[in-house]
């Protein structure tokens, strides 16, 4: 779990910086659509990452079956 919340803190951050178009280490209170656009890309990011190891997943087992 630690190493997860790292992980979406540090795709949070990236996302909200790549919106304001420099690095930040804060959330930014005057402009929440950063903060938005922040989880919108960790959400994202975090989906593909299932999407794929799903994928892969099904592919090992499908492999095992037709062994």
């Amino acid at each position: 779990m630690t190493v997860g919340a790292i992980f979406a803190n540090i795709l949070l951050f990236t996302g909200i910086s790549m919106n304001l178009g420099h690095s930040t280490i804060d959330y930014p209170v005057a402009q929440p659509e950063a903060f938005i656009f922040g989880m919108r890309f960790t959400f994202w990011i975090t989906t593909a990452i299932f999407v794929l190891l799903f994928i892969v997943q099904v592919a090992v087992n499908f492999k095992r079956k037709n062994t």
